[in-house]
């Protein structure tokens, strides 16, 4: 069976992504608080929500987009309450 190549599948994303400075600039933005936050849970969850947001707007993949949404807000609430 021939399946694509992971290059394939996000290749053009990475193109897009380069594309566009801003969200570049975001995504950037989150990993340095990211990296602030890791002895803090809550803020490193909303933070890692954050990056996954990013991510799916900044490639325009919608299917991301549209496919975390329930699971990102059952994990949190899950995470929020353990």
């Amino acid at each position: 069976m021939n399946r694509p190549s992971h290059r394939f599948l996000t290749e053009g994303r990475s193109r897009r992504l380069a594309e566009r400075p801003e969200a570049a600039a975001a995504l950037e933005q989150n990993l340095v608080e990211t990296r602030a936050a890791l002895a803090d849970p809550v803020r490193l969850t909303e933070l890692d929500i954050a990056f996954h947001e990013l991510v799916a707007k900044a490639t325009a993949n919608r299917a991301i987009e549209a496919a975390r949404l329930p699971i990102g807000s059952v994990l949190t609430r899950w995470w929020l309450t353990t």
